[in-house]
Order: C-alpha cells, then sequence, then structure tokens
C-alpha cells in the first residue's frame, strides 16, 4: 500500500472517529427542538404592545416570572449585550435563567435573546420575540431554538404555548388599563 493510500485511510479513521465523537455529545446535550409560538393579542396595535417586551429587564411584568433584573446595562435602555435574569416558580422551588440581548430592532419590533445559564436543563436557547400587525391588533410571535435533555418537543411546546398565551394577557390587560 502507498504512502498516499495510508495516508487517506487514515484521514477517513479519523474523520469518522470525530463524526462519532460529535453525535455522542451532541446525545449528551440532548434534541434540538425549533418552533414558533404565537399569541394574538385583539385590540392593542403593535406600537402598544411593543414597549412591554422591550422592556427587556423588567419582564416579571408581564412574562410568568417571580422576578427579572438586569446585571449589565441601564434597564431603560438596553442595547446588544446586556443581560438579565429571570426567575420562575417551580412548585415550592424557583429556577433561574441568565439572559443576554443579541439583537434589538425597534423599527420592525424585534428582541433576539441568548440563554447563557439555567437551571431549568436546557444546553442551549436562542429566542427571537416579534410584534406584529394584523387586522384585529397585534400578534406575538416567539420563535425558538434550544437543545435538552429532559423536555421532549410537545412538553417544551406546551411550556412556550402557556407562556406567550400568558404573556399575550397580560400585555393586553396593561396596555387597556394605561
Amino acid at each position: 500500500m502507498s504512502q498516499k493510500h495510508v495516508t487517506f485511510l487514515l484521514f477517513i479513521t479519523l474523520f469518522a472517529q470525530t463524526l462519532a465523537s460529535i453525535s455522542s455529545k451532541q446525545d449528551e446535550a440532548g434534541q434540538w427542538m425549533k418552533g414558533t409560538i404565537s399569541a394574538k393579542i385583539e385590540g392593542v396595535p403593535p406600537e402598544k404592545v411593543w414597549p412591554f417586551i422591550e422592556d427587556y429587564c423588567n419582564a416579571y411584568k408581564v412574562f410568568p416570572l417571580k422576578a427579572s433584573f438586569c446585571y449589565k446595562g441601564d434597564p431603560l435602555h438596553v442595547e446588544i449585550g446586556h443581560g438579565r435574569y429571570m426567575v420562575f416558580p417551580n412548585g415550592d422551588n424557583f429556577t433561574w435563567e441568565k439572559h443576554r440581548l443579541v439583537g434589538i430592532d425597534r423599527i420592525n419590533y424585534v428582541l433576539t435573546y441568548r440563554m447563557l445559564e439555567n437551571t431549568n436543563n436546557l444546553s442551549y436557547y436562542h429566542s427571537v420575540m416579534s410584534v406584529l400587525k394584523d387586522e384585529y391588533g397585534s400578534v406575538l410571535k416567539w420563535d425558538y431554538v434550544v437543545q435538552s435533555k429532559v423536555f421532549t418537543k410537545e412538553s417544551l411546546r406546551a411550556v412556550f404555548e402557556f407562556t406567550v398565551q400568558t404573556t399575550a394577557t397580560n400585555i393586553k390587560n396593561l396596555a387597556k388599563s394605561s
């Protein structure tokens, strides 16, 4: 066998081992899931909904949380790179997530963030929240990509549906009362 053939076989063997290693690491971190959830906010135009989403540091006002606060940045003027902690009720206990703002489009009403750390058994979490106009008011749209060992697609979707519906209801109530 020539040196070229040996080198090629060695390359193929190392490549196959690398692929197997990557695959097993992905299995250890859990399955990848992505989806889109939306909720209508009737009677409230996007320009009245957006300030509640843009209020990145005070998410507790509309999300089903116990607390949220910024650990980096001005809570009234958030910019890319700013971070927040969010604390969620979980029976008699609490779970938390640490997020970083990775994009904000104040003209098109889009906010993008990524989870950095958490106690919710998520290996990866990236979300894009959009406020869209529809004929009856607004639509709150939430796109997500998640990697988790614990959640199934169905259980994760149920969590997001609850969160988006609750958030939309809270925004509608607050917008109508102001």
